[in-house]
């Protein structure tokens, strides 16, 4: 069974929550993954409370890049387990599919508008792509706004 880790439990395993890494450590890392949306959940977190988060910062990138993240676009039923509780929840994707799309574009207008407040660059790529492609096309659109102003 693969373990699909949500966001809270991301974050209790990044402060070492006892438990979490206990069980973290029983089922080992190769049978955990977590989605792209718990990916952009923590960044947006810790672009948000930057102070708070800063003694973690090295314990999050580590999990990062060790955990494999995946596209949540799951197409036959599933069941997820909770990693804390054990808990077995069925999931039959087509019943949420585009209420989970509505939830997800409302949280990128969230965070597109909450960065804009915050003057900090946002730019929505997409994880099939190579990263010097994403990089390439933020470069460039930073390019062309350098020479808007």
């Amino acid at each position: 069974m693969t373990y699909l880790l949500d966001t809270d439990t991301f974050s209790n395993l990044a402060r070492n929550h006892a438990r979490v890494e206990l069980r973290y450590m029983l089922v080992g890392k190769a049978a955990t993954c977590i989605s792209t949306v718990t990916v952009n959940e923590i960044e947006y977190g810790r672009s948000l409370h930057p102070d708070q988060v800063k003694r973690h910062n090295a314990r999050i990138d580590a999990l990062l890049s060790e955990i494999p993240a995946l596209p949540f676009d799951f197409d036959d039923a599933s069941t997820f387990q909770d990693l804390e509780s054990g808990e077995q929840v069925p999931v039959v994707p087509q019943s949420f599919r585009a209420e989970y799309r509505r939830l997800i574009q409302e949280h990128i207008a969230r965070l597109s508008t909450k960065f804009s407040e915050q003057r900090i660059d946002y730019f929505l790529a997409n994880t099939k792509e190579p990263l010097d492609k994403a990089l390439f096309s933020y470069l460039s659109s930073r390019e062309k706004l350098m020479r808007v102003r």
